[in-house]
C-alpha cells in the first residue's frame, strides 16, 4: 500500500508571470511542461520539457529531462535539440544527450552528440564507482570523437582519492594514432604528478562539430606536465600547431613554450615564449613573491619582429588587412595592489589596407613610450595617400584595463585620406581631402569625442 503519492503537473505557455520574468532577462519560450510522479513504493518517475527556448542567438527547439526508478536503480536522461537560426550556421543544428543510471555505489554516464545531419559526432561512456579510497572512473573502450572512431586502452582507469589526488592512465587513439595520453601518479609524500600529451589533433574536425566554436584548422601537438613539490607547483610544456588557420585565413605554424618553477616556498618564476614559423617573436618572464611583507609580481614582455599580420585572421569580416612588425620591451610590476607598466613599442613598416574605404594607412616607424602605465603619443603620425600626416598627441592610461582612459588630441590639415579608383566592394572612391581637429577623452565605457572636420573643396 502506498504511504505517500503525489503527481503534480505544470504546463505553462507564453503569457504568464514566469514568462514575463524570464523575458526581462532576454529569455523566451513557447511551452513548459513539468510532471512530478513521486511514490514511496514505485519511486520517482518525473519528466520536464521546454519547447522553443530562445536567448539572443541561442535557440533550442526542445530541452528534455527525465528521472525514472526501477526498484533500486535510478535512471536519468537530459537532452537538447537545437536548430540554426541562420541557414549558413549549420553547426547550430545539433542534438546533445546525457543518460545513464545510478545503482548502489555505481554511476554510469553516456554522452552522445549528433550533428546537423543527425550523424554521431561524439559518443563516450564512463562508469564511476565509489571505493574505500575515493572514486574510480573507467571509460568504455569504444568511443566516437569528432565523427571518428577512437579506442581507449583496455586497462584505462582514473582514481580520485579523498585527498583529491589523481592516479591512473588513459591512452585514447584512432587508426591514425591521433589522440591523447594522460598519466597521473603520486610519490611517497603524496605529491601529485600529471602528464598530458596530445597527438596530431585535427582542429578542423574538432571545431566543425562544436556548435558555437569558431572554425579552426591545422594540427596540434602538446606535451604538458604538472608536478607538486615541497617548494610549490612546477608546470611546464609546449604546444605546437601546424598550418593553424582561423575562419579560413592562414595564421601559420605557431608554438607556445611555458614553464612555472618554484625557487623556494615564497618565490616562483614563470616563462612563456611564442614562436611564429619557427622564429621567436614574443617572450615573457615573470617573478611572483608571496611574502606577505612585500607581495609583488614582476614581469617583462619582449616583442621581436612580431608580425601584425597575425591579426588579419580576426579582421576578415571587416576586410582590413595589415602588414609590418612590432618590437618592444615592457616591464610589468605589481605591488600594494597597483600595477605599473613601463617600456616602449616600436612600429616597423606597419600598414593597414582598408579597401572598402578606398585607402590604406601607414603608421610611421616611430616609438611609443609607456610610462606609469600610460601610452604616450607625441606627434605620432599616420599617413594615408598624401604627404601630410594625421598627428596624434596625448595618452592612453592602461592602469584601469579593460576600461582604459583616453586623452588624445588628433589633428590633420589638407589630409588626403582617399585616392582610389572605383572598384567592386568599395564604399568610397575618387579623391578626398580633409581638415580634422578632434579630441577623445574619458574611459572606453563612456568615451567622449569632440571637435570638427571639414571636407575641402578640391575633393572629388
Amino acid at each position: 500500500q502506498s504511504l505517500f503519492e503525489t503527481k503534480p503537473y505544470i504546463k505553462a505557455k507564453e503569457k504568464n508571470i514566469l514568462a514575463g520574468i524570464l523575458s526581462m532577462q532576454g529569455i523566451t519560450y513557447r511551452e513548459l511542461n513539468l510532471k512530478l510522479d513521486l511514490d514511496t513504493v514505485k519511486g520517482i518517475n518525473s519528466r520536464a520539457s521546454i519547447h522553443h527556448f530562445e536567448r539572443g542567438e541561442i535557440h533550442f527547439d526542445t530541452l528534455r529531462a527525465a528521472l525514472s526508478q526501477e526498484q533500486e536503480r535510478l535512471r536519468y536522461f537530459a537532452g537538447i535539440r537545437s536548430r540554426a537560426m541562420r541557414e549558413k550556421n549549420e553547426k547550430a543544428t545539433f542534438g546533445a544527450f546525457l543518460y545513464g543510471a545510478l545503482q548502489d555505489n555505481e554511476l554510469t554516464a553516456n554522452y552522445v552528440f549528433r550533428d546537423n545531419k543527425d550523424a554521431p559526432g561524439m559518443r563516450i561512456g564512463v562508469t564511476a564507482k565509489m571505493t574505500g579510497e575515493g572514486y574510480r572512473f573507467r571509460f568504455n573502450p569504444d568511443a566516437i570523437l569528432f565523427r571518428h572512431p577512437f579506442t581507449f586502452n583496455a586497462d584505462n582507469t582514473i582514481e580520485l582519492t579523498k585527498r583529491l589526488k589523481i592516479k591512473g592512465n588513459i591512452d585514447l587513439r584512432d587508426s591514425t594514432d591521433s589522440g591523447a595520453t594522460l598519466t597521473a601518479t603520486t610519490d611517497s609524500a603524496d605529491n601529485q604528478e600529471l602528464s598530458l600529451e596530445l597527438h596530431s589533433i585535427d582542429l578542423e574536425a574538432a571545431t566543425r562539430m562544436l556548435p558555437f566554436a569558431p572554425d579552426l584548422s591545422g594540427t596540434v601537438n602538446a606535451d604538458l606536465h604538472y608536478r607538486e613539490s615541497g617548494k610549490g607547483l612546477l608546470l611546464g610544456g609546449d604546444i605546437q600547431s601546424t598550418d593553424l588557420a582561423y575562419e579560413g585565413t592562414l595564421i601559420g605554424n605557431e608554438s607556445l613554450e611555458l614553464s612555472y618553477i618554484p625557487i623556494n616556498d615564497k618565490e616562483q618564476h614563470s616563462y612563456a615564449a611564442l614562436l611564429h614559423n619557427g622564429t621567436q617573436v614574443a617572450e615573457m618572464t615573470g617573478i611572483y613573491n608571496s611574502d606577505s611583507t612585500r607581495q609583488q609580481n614582476m614581469g617583462e614582455l619582449t616583442l621581436t619582429r612580431l608580425p601584425v599580420s597575425l591579426a588579419n585572421a580576426f579582421l576578415k569580416e571587416s576586410n582590413i588587412t595589415t602588414k609590418g612588425y612590432l618590437d618592444g620591451v615592457m616591464t610589468i610590476s605589481r605591488e600594494n595592489n597597483r600595477t605599473i607598466t613601463d617600456g616602449h613599442i616600436q612600429f616597423d613598416s606597419v600598414y593597414a589596407d582598408l579597401p572598402q574605404f578606398g585607402t590604406s594607412l601607414h603608421l610611421v616607424d616611430d616609438k611609443v613610450e609607456i610610462k606609469e602605465s600610460k601610452l604616450q603619443f607625441r606627434d605620432f603620425s599616420i599617413y594615408a595617400k598624401g604627404n601630410t600626416p594625421f598627428a596624434i598627441n596625448g595618452t592612453i592610461d592602461l592602469s584601469t584595463l579593460p576600461d582604459a582612459i583616453f586623452d588624445l588630441r588628433m589633428r590633420a590639415d589638407n589630409y588626403e585620406i582617399i585616392n582610389a579608383k572605383r572598384q567592386k566592394g568599395a564604399m568610397f572612391y575618387g579623391r578626398m581631402f580633409v581638415n580634422l581637429n578632434s579630441r577623445i577623452t574619458g574611459p572606453i565605457s563612456s568615451l567622449k569625442v569632440g571637435g570638427n572636420g571639414t571636407i575641402l573643396g578640391k575633393s572629388d
